[in-house]
């Protein structure tokens, strides 16, 4: 109804695409992990007493907090080190190829990262011993506001002003998906904004405008690399000379808010 964009000429395509690698993830995911998946390893870290707060006597309420703060911060770190680490970016940069930017691209993982990115958060539940309601709602919270912050919606600047106090917004999570390197990299949070600010990786405008700035990765902006073969292929593909996206924080990015 109010899209940032209008949709381009691949998006039965993209959407396709992007449906059918989810499929993929969720089921590998859930034929190697058990069901239900962080509740159920918070369950078991419960019954067994392991992890720290179930060692520990502590307010519920502390528990609902931690989880909350921890999953998050642990999903940015992660997120982090899928942008610098050069095996992992291989990996991940198959969620950046597409060339727009609609609710969809929330789906578009590749099922390798699905693994490491769910056996990494069931580690971080089971080592904490996190309650099991807390980790639930985190879930649900997580995958809602995945979906907002890919959301194709134009927002007013006041309410989305106001809304990035609290979570990352599509408008604030459009720029990491910029074709532009130094962008790409910046505004990390998964629901909160407040790691990237920490951590200096907020960006709160593009260079070229929210309107007219380039989404994916140069080097694979071919078709092709919308097909459901390619990006499984992705990972295994050559890594382009061009592509910088692994570079420091640049010194001279003047949009950039520390």
């Amino acid at each position: 109804m109010w899209p940032r964009r209008r949709p381009g000429e691949h998006m039965r395509l993209r959407w396709i695409s992007n449906v059918e690698v989810w499929a993929l993830s969720v089921g590998l995911t859930q034929a190697l992990f058990p069901p239900l998946l962080g509740v159920s390893v918070s369950l078991v870290a419960a019954d067994r007493g392991f992890g720290l707060f179930n060692a520990i006597q502590s307010p519920a309420i502390l528990g609902w907090i931690v989880t909350a703060l921890a999953l998050d911060v642990a999903k940015y770190a992660e997120h982090r080190a899928f942008h610098r680490v050069g095996l992992l970016w291989r990996i991940h940069r198959m969620h950046h190829t597409d060339v727009e930017f609609d609710v969809t691209l929330g789906l578009r993982f590749h099922p390798i990262e699905a693994v490491l990115s769910t056996g990494f958060t069931l580690a971080v539940i089971g080592v904490l011993g996190l309650p099991a309601p807390a980790v639930a709602t985190w879930h649900v919270v997580a995958l809602v506001n995945g979906a907002f912050a890919h959301g194709n919606v134009r927002m007013p600047r006041t309410i989305d002003r106001i809304l990035r106090v609290v979570t990352v917004t599509p408008d604030m999570h459009r720029i990491h998906h910029s074709a532009v390197p130094v962008e790409s990299g910046r505004n990390l949070g998964s629901v909160f904004p407040w790691w990237d600010h920490l951590f200096r990786t907020y960006v709160a405008e593009p260079a070229a405008g929210l309107d007219a700035m380039r989404i994916g990765v140069e080097e694979f902006a071919a078709r092709k690399h919308l097909t459901l073969p390619w990006m499984l292929a992705h990972p295994f593909l050559r890594v382009p000379a061009s592509d910088q996206r692994l570079s420091p924080t640049p010194k001279n990015a003047a949009h950039v808010n520390g």
